[in-house]
């Protein structure tokens, strides 16, 4: 069963749903469907990595989780852990770039471009910490947002050294996705503390959505190399994809 053109069908289905989520309600049907796309995410990953890493295992649990807590966020601590979460997400990246070719080690040549773009981007982390902080209603919030901030330079940074060293379509489509899903979390977050807006909802979701459609184009482009397109469930081989 060619499984390719059922994914597009519920992927287009899944983000019109929630665009109308955000549009008609941008509350807990926006989050539920934000959480419900990850199941879906997870489903087309497992069709062509059937050979899957504990890192990208740990990443689909805690976005799951960080999106289902962020469903009921305005109780209890589901704040704290909804942001925790997304930590754990990150640092699972963090973890699976490192073992990457070249993403641990910055050429000589690059070093000076490298830190001033971690630099300017660290400046701009603490002036949105600051007009954050005022709207925090937990003390706890501000160390962990701290945390996720530099889990965040992070992992840009080593995408960054990733897309450097291989110069891939590969490596192009796993930046767009770390940049993508990095952006729309902070969409959510500026919304959520700052400036809550159907708007910046509706970009949220779309930037979020084409980061994902990005992970979808890696995955479909390591299968192709393969010289399949899909994975049959009815298969009893998995597909075994190189590693970069």
């Amino acid at each position: 069963m060619n499984l390719k053109k059922y994914n597009y069908l519920f992927l287009g289905l899944l983000f019109t749903v929630t665009i109308l989520a955000a549009i008609l309600d941008g509350g807990f049907w926006l989050r539920f469907f934000w959480a419900l796309s990850m199941i879906l995410f997870y489903g087309i990953y497992s069709q062509y990595s059937r050979d899957t890493k504990w890192s990208s295992e740990l990443m689909f649990l805690f976005f799951f989780s960080g999106n289902v807590f962020a469903i009921f966020y305005e109780s209890w601590y589901f704040s704290e852990l909804t942001l925790l979460s997304f930590c754990g997400a990150y640092a699972s990246l963090i973890a699976y770039l490192y073992k990457r070719k070249g993403a641990n080690s910055i050429d000589s040549s690059f070093k000076p471009y490298f830190i001033g773009a971690f630099l300017i981007n660290a400046l701009l982390v603490v002036a949105l910490l600051v007009i954050l902080s005022k709207y925090f209603e937990s003390s706890l919030l501000l160390p962990i947002f701290i945390i996720y901030f530099l889990l965040i330079l992070s992992l840009i940074g080593l995408a960054f050294l990733h897309f450097n060293s291989v110069a891939s379509l590969n490596s192009l489509f796993l930046l767009g996705f770390v940049l993508s899903i990095v952006l729309a979390d902070l969409l959510r977050f500026i919304d959520q503390y700052y400036y809550s807006s159907v708007y910046v909802k509706i970009c949220a979701v779309v930037i979020y959505s084409f980061g994902y459609l990005l992970a979808y184009a890696r995955l479909t482009f390591l299968a192709k190399e393969k010289k399949e397109s899909y994975i049959s469930f009815s298969k009893s081989k998995p597909l075994k994809v190189k590693e970069e």
